[in-house]
């Protein structure tokens, strides 16, 4: 096979690795396929709304990813809302380098990811890969080559924007004028929506396994399926929502009727890979796209105890989302731990980039296109996953650097670095900054987005206070100003991908008001 020297020597090189620490791995030999590489994406999912965290959550098959089959990612970091987690996802780039500023509502809005970037999918593709994605897209679409299949998926069944009602894939856009957001490849998905957005994508995954094994047996699959549950509007079947006490309130019910749908989303792709003889040869990552929404207007009944704050922040529980790496690729004796251990470092979204891309075999999984284009900036997490190594190679993350919507001369803007232990955060934080106890929401009351936030910045030890109650800016003055002034120096190679002058509302609209469809218009 043309070009399997160079990646066979990658994966033999791991192999061996692994091997000389005496640990049980399945990983790929030169005799075996490449593996399967799955990455599930939940939408707005709270840290308290998962079954490992809270006993109250009926998620048995996410569970069993996290314990059984797989192990709890602890410190897993995203953006504090949807878009710019995508971007990051797809670029091997933090998001302040590719797309923080896209919009968290509609994808009219959107610039994509900047062209000159090579997207994870593009990588694998090269490696010998198909690729598919299911689910919301939220990375650009006013052209189809800003689309999934635009950008290296070789099929999609994609929500284009941000948010759709979910019985009916339908969507506001601009002026709120409801029309059908579901584009398969590359034409409207006519006829296929209609049906809980939970079972359509996680469908679309089901059938799309069992057809890859069937027509393409020896070729490795990457599958991206982001739903769009739990983000709002919260809707759900009633058969989930009843699961739920009746004592509750209705949002906290719906939310977790939502959380129930996922799952059983979920159980059926891990079923279907285990039916295709799959799942022994697949590495699976599960994780959210942000924290759960708690307070960020209309419906917001998510829970992220005990971290602080939600989407729409960047303290813990904004941006430390749930996550989970599972898959017959995880050695037995990783299954059931906490990775990383405390105080040995963290992961980034983007760290799936480089993990996905060196495991493949590709033999370049860097990309710096130059131009005034940052490079990726991606660590390979599989010596962590496989137990390899306890520590992670990232040790500090940019989490945000972005003018807040609420600033005024007197305040920082919005903008947040953890490095190893040590956590510096600053701005108003949208107001939403608040704690939540175990049973949130308890009371038909919403707190109000008054928090202060951090106006002269805060300095959190996040290994010692996971809370973020204790500020040690006046006990430790010298790493507060270090980590000051290093996050205002990185901040200052802040990057956003170009529009190229495709934010339209009344192009888009006009586009969508010819069929119903939200499409691209360009």
């Amino acid at each position: 096979m043309k070009g399997w020297t160079s990646r066979g020597f990658a994966l033999v090189a791991l192999v061996m690795q692994l091997a000389g620490l005496g640990l049980e791995t399945a990983a790929v030999t030169s005799g075996q396929q490449r593996p399967h590489l799955i990455y599930l994406l939940a939408d707005d999912y709270g840290w308290n709304n998962v079954g490992f965290h809270a006993s109250e959550a009926l998620t048995p098959n996410i569970d069993r990813l996290a314990t059984v089959d797989g192990f709890e990612l602890s410190h897993l970091y995203a953006y504090r809302f949807c878009s710019p987690t995508r971007s990051s996802l797809m670029s091997g780039r933090l998001p302040y380098h590719v797309n923080q500023d896209n919009s968290a509502t509609w994808g009219w809005t959107l610039p994509t990811i900047d062209l000159r970037m090579k997207t994870l999918p593009q990588k694998l593709q090269e490696a010998g890969y198909y690729t598919v994605q299911a689910g919301k897209w939220h990375c650009g679409l006013a052209k189809q080559e800003f689309t999934p299949a635009g950008r290296g998926f070789n099929e999609s069944l994609t929500m284009l924007m941000g948010s759709e009602r979910h019985f009916t894939q339908t969507n506001g856009g601009p002026n709120h004028t409801m029309h059908v957001d579901l584009w398969h490849t590359d034409a409207p998905a006519v006829g296929m929506n209609g049906t809980y957005s939970a079972n359509l994508f996680g469908g679309y995954a089901v059938d799309a396994i069992h057809t890859h094994h069937a027509v393409r047996p020896n070729t490795p699959l990457f599958m991206y399926l982001a739903f769009t549950v739990t983000h709002s509007p919260e809707e759900a079947p009633d058969q989930y929502v009843n699961l739920y006490p009746t004592e509750w309130l209705p949002g906290r019910r719906l939310y977790m009727g939502m959380a129930s749908a996922l799952d059983d989303a979920v159980g059926n792709v891990t079923a279907a890979l285990h039916s295709a003889e799959m799942w022994e040869n697949t590495l699976l990552i599960f994780s959210s796209d942000n924290g759960g929404p708690a307070l960020v207007g209309g419906d917001s009944n998510a829970n992220n105890h005990p971290l602080r704050g939600g989407k729409g922040n960047a303290f813990e529980g904004g941006t430390r989302v749930l996550a989970c790496a599972s898959g017959g690729l995880i050695p037995s004796v990783q299954r059931g731990r906490k990775l990383p251990v405390p105080m040995t470092g963290h992961i980034a979204m983007a760290d799936f980039y480089m993990t996905f891309c060196t495991l493949s075999g590709h033999p370049d999984c860097t990309d710096s296109p130059g131009n005034g284009v940052p490079p990726s900036e991606s660590y390979d997490m599989w010596p962590l996953l496989s137990g390899a190594t306890e520590a992670s190679p990232r040790t500090e993350t940019v989490l945000e650097f972005r003018p807040s919507s609420n600033a005024t001369p007197s305040l920082l803007h919005d903008a947040a670095l953890v490095q190893g232990d040590w956590k510096y955060i600053q701005g108003r934080q949208s107001g939403t900054g608040w704690w939540w106890g175990p049973e949130y929401p308890n009371s038909s009351v919403k707190l109000l987005p008054t928090s202060l936030g951090c106006p002269d910045g805060c300095l959190f030890n996040i290994s010692a206070d996971v809370t973020e109650h204790n500020d040690l800016s006046a006990s430790y003055p010298r790493i507060k100003a270090t980590l000051q002034a290093r996050l205002a120096q990185l901040g200052a190679t802040t990057f956003q991908s170009d529009a190229m002058g495709t934010i339209d509302a009344a192009g888009a609209l006009s586009a969508a008001e010819r069929d119903d469809w939200w499409k691209p218009w360009l």
